[in-house]
């Protein structure tokens, strides 16, 4: 990632590496229709619910790792279900690894983001808390706006069925697939290949196409156990001026630790 500091400390923290991820409410939807001979409500909340109930089932320590892939970038993220306390879900995420400006790459994978999830609701969901870790600082309660979702599963309705039982091959291995399709009214699209065994997401496979055409792939790469939480201190209140000045630090100090 090669955008100017003041650039990179503005992203409320990568909403992840500047990646905006799947449909949801932000975007304007056209109407959806099922696949022919069946009815339309059962398919709908299907697809919207999947990712709710992949989370609710996934046992503490869960993780998944994904790599996305467009035309400048390509990113390796993981996703962690690290507790499960009073039904809340709290699940921690951060880039693993990215192409490009080494400096600045190494500060975003030294990045963790901790949402707190309620009872039955999906990664997509609006979470009720946020917190962001940088690499030797303590961590900082984040604001929550329409930036912060990671629409990694369909968060709304608006769901075409395409398939109700695509096999699809992933380096995390094989999985029967719900494959749905999402399209805004730019003639942008999303389309989704979701199955509970994904852990803890819900998630296989997103392809996204922009209005111009622009491909961005998100493939499921590994899973596990074992997770634990890498944000144990008490966040500090949110404060955006200090967080941006110490994202921007922290980018400067791998940056000189990095020279010859």
């Amino acid at each position: 990632m090669t955008a100017p500091l003041r650039q990179l400390a503005r992203s409320s923290l990568l909403a992840l590496a500047c990646i905006s991820f799947g449909c949801d409410a932000r975007k304007p939807m056209t109407g959806a229709s099922p696949a022919r001979g069946t009815s339309a409500a059962p398919a709908l909340l299907r697809a919207a619910e999947l990712g709710a109930a992949t989370l609710s089932a996934a046992p503490p320590g869960s993780w998944a790792e994904y790599t996305t892939l467009n035309a400048s970038q390509q990113l390796t993220l993981r996703f962690a279900l690290v507790s499960r306390e009073g039904g809340l879900n709290a699940v921690e995420y951060g880039l693993v690894r990215a192409a490009g400006n080494q400096a600045a790459s190494q500060a975003e994978a030294d990045v963790v983001m901790r949402a707190v999830f309620a009872p039955h609701d999906s990664v997509s969901a609006r979470p009720q808390s946020l917190v962001a870790q940088l690499a030797g600082r303590e961590p900082m309660e984040q604001r929550i706006t329409d930036e912060s979702l990671i629409s990694l599963v369909p968060a709304t309705d608006n769901a075409e069925r395409l398939n109700d039982a695509e096999p699809l091959q992933t380096a995390a291995g094989k999985f029967v697939t719900q494959h749905v399709r999402c399209r805004a009214a730019d003639g942008s699209f999303d389309e989704y290949w979701l199955s509970e065994a994904a852990r803890p997401v819900g998630l296989v496979q997103l392809l996204q196409v922009s209005k111009d055409g622009q491909r961005t792939e998100t493939v499921l790469t590994g899973m596990g156990t074992g997770a634990v939480s890498r944000i144990v201190a008490k966040a500090r209140p949110n404060d955006d001026a200090t967080f941006a000045r110490e994202m921007v630090a922290s980018v400067r100090e791998l940056a000189i630790a990095q020279q010859p």
